[in-house]
């Protein structure tokens, strides 16, 4: 059977876009309501962390929370297949069918959904918020909470971006990313937070004892966290942006350096 793949640099296709190049192959091959033969729903949530589903809906759950790597593929015996294999910022997909017009119907609506879904892609020059320093202390966040630091990661290239909407959503970014960090956190130390809302950032510090280790930077914390709250207003400017960003980049070094008992 004729086979395509393309790789697509610095993009990840969002979930309405891979359901729907699903429905248009299922359509292709006839099987809109039939189980594939075989399947991998898998999403690596960390460098420690993994889940293999059973079905979509989980997978897609978790795909919208963020990842390190996920894989979307599916296998039709004698029909062909459709695979999505996401690693870091670059999406894979790879679709096999009988007839390369199938193929390429696939493709061409992927093509049409490229812009929306690629990321801002790194400027050859360096943005104001974009330094050495900075870049060092991510991949230290990295080391203990990839989730978090690739969520902070995209936050500074969308800062460099000159649509408005794009840095303004980078607050957002970082809202998802405290969460990710607070929530690592209290698992490692064995904490049911079962009682605390989802995005009750500053609970969860202080369940960690953060305001008690340290008053000046349990408040930065909260305040890099709360930051983000202005993009609801839609007039955050980008030096409050840029202030949001890189004071989470700051304080979560310091969180889990104090919360892991981490030096340096």
């Amino acid at each position: 059977m004729p086979e395509k793949t393309k790789t697509y640099k610095h993009l990840i296709f969002t979930p309405d876009v891979i359901r729907e190049a699903d429905r248009i192959f299922r359509t292709v091959i006839g099987k809109q309501k039939s189980k594939p033969d075989n399947y991998i729903f898998s999403v690596k949530v960390s460098g420690e962390e993994s889940w293999s589903h059973n079905n979509e809906e989980e997978f897609f759950a978790d795909y919208a929370r963020g990842f390190y790597s996920a894989r979307f593929w599916k296998h039709y015996s004698g029909k062909g297949e459709i695979n999505f294999s996401i690693h870091g910022i670059d999406t894979s997909v790879t679709i096999t069918l009988s007839e390369r017009q199938d193929i390429e119907k696939i493709f061409n609506y992927l093509e049409t959904n490229v812009d929306k879904c690629r990321l801002p892609k790194q400027p050859s020059k360096k943005s104001n918020a974009e330094t050495d320093w900075v870049t060092e202390t991510v991949s230290k966040i990295e080391t203990h909470c990839p989730v978090a630091a690739r969520k902070v990661k995209i936050a500074l290239l969308k800062l460099d971006s000159e649509d408005t909407e794009e840095w303004q959503n980078a607050t957002m970014l970082i809202r998802d990313a405290w969460i990710e960090l607070t929530q690592w956190l209290c698992q490692v130390h064995n904490m049911d937070t079962s009682d605390v809302p989802l995005d009750s950032v500053i609970d969860r510090l202080r369940r960690l004892k953060i305001d008690k280790t340290d008053e000046r930077l349990f408040n930065l914390a909260r305040a890099s966290f709360n930051l983000y709250g202005k993009h609801h207003k839609r007039d955050i400017d980008i030096d409050t942006a840029v202030a949001c960003v890189i004071s989470t980049v700051v304080s979560m070094k310091t969180v889990i350096r104090e919360a892991t008992h981490a030096t340096g």
